[in-house]
């Protein structure tokens, strides 16, 4: 035998977990009871979900530690409403839920192709029509992660795919909130971001290379030269906080509707703030945590037709003021 032998890994029951995973969801059970077959049952009672396998293939075939498992997923109503918003509600738990960890294994992703009204022509209704039917093709992937991460040190849970997230800001001195608890006042969440989330930068450190007339070619020393570290965030919002953040500090005096309120920009340097960043990857949450930060306007505001109105807001990292590390990352233990 060649090669470098692996430990023997046998991937999860896909077809087990989905099937379980659905009867689980409460707002289906409502709808089918326990009707969440993986083949189509002799005795039927409508409505029902059936999630077939149709094909499986591995993600990689050394080291053998994921699969990409298909299904026929069909909703099965008397009428074709009824089907449909079966149809939606399975595709909503998946995205929703069933990325995560079950009682027999991992699910890390979920997909869906173009569900279609497919009515099942060996049924009639009472009417004497075909039983209403809507089929889509669900592909879930299945890692073995603590084989993958204990054979080559690839740990897929490890991965941040950011889908959502919060941006908090509070005054400079504010204790963080504890683990991953939600901050709360002083801590204002900004409100709504660019799909662009925010994006640390300038973190990168250039090299003054040192030569001597010994060492033409090669350098003899390496002189680190300071960092610019920031975070560059898109506002949405038109608020308050969104312009004061902007502006470096302004004042906000509050109106009674149908009078405005009032923002005047300030006439003395930009207020600094503490910064929370928190990224969300399905039920895992990352966070950045930076003791103080100066907010300032980033680029130009945008106001155009049919557009949101932008406002780039530029967070100059800064040393904190007892002189200890600028913050801190916090993220996920892997078991």
């Amino acid at each position: 035998m060649s090669g470098n032998p692996l430990p023997l890994v046998v991937l999860p029951d896909a077809v087990q977990m989905v099937t379980d995973f659905f009867r689980a969801q409460p707002e289906l059970a409502a709808e089918v009871d326990d009707r969440v077959y993986s083949i189509v049952p002799a005795e039927r009672t409508y409505p029902m979900i059936v999630c077939a396998q149709v094909a499986d293939a591995p993600l990689s075939a050394r080291p053998w530690w994921a699969s990409l498992t298909d299904f026929q997923v069909s909703a099965y109503a008397l009428t074709a409403n009824q089907a449909r918003a079966l149809m939606e509600l399975c595709r909503g738990l998946a995205v929703a839920r069933m990325i995560d960890a079950h009682p027999l294994g991992t699910i890390a992703w979920v997909s869906f192709a173009n569900a279609t009204y497919f009515p099942d022509p060996g049924v009639t209704t009472p009417a004497g029509r075909p039983l209403p039917r809507w089929v889509t093709t669900m592909t879930v992937t299945e890692p073995e992660v603590e084989a993958l991460a204990a054979t080559t040190g690839v740990d897929a849970s490890t991965l941040l795919v950011e889908s959502t997230g919060h941006i908090y800001v509070a005054p400079v001195g504010t204790a963080f909130p504890t683990a991953f608890a939600v901050p709360s006042t002083p801590w204002v969440d900004v409100g709504h971001t660019s799909t662009d989330g925010p994006r640390p930068t300038g973190w990168e450190r250039d090299a003054d290379r040192k030569f001597t007339w010994q060492s033409p070619n090669v350098p003899v020393r390496s002189v680190l030269q300071p960092s610019e570290p920031q975070f560059l965030i898109d506002l949405l919002q038109v608020t308050g906080n969104t312009l004061q953040l902007f502006f470096g500090g302004g004042t906000v005096t509050p109106g009674t509707a149908p009078a405005p309120t009032i923002f005047v920009p300030p006439q003395t340097d930009p207020v600094e703030q503490a910064l929370v960043i928190d990224a969300f990857d399905g039920a895992r949450q990352f966070r950045w945590c930076v003791k103080r930060t100066m907010p300032i306007a980033g680029g130009d505001i945008t106001l155009e037709s049919n557009e949101m109105a932008v406002f780039p807001v530029r967070f100059d990292v800064l040393a904190a003021t007892d002189g200890s590390v600028w913050g801190e990352i916090r993220y996920p233990t892997v078991p």
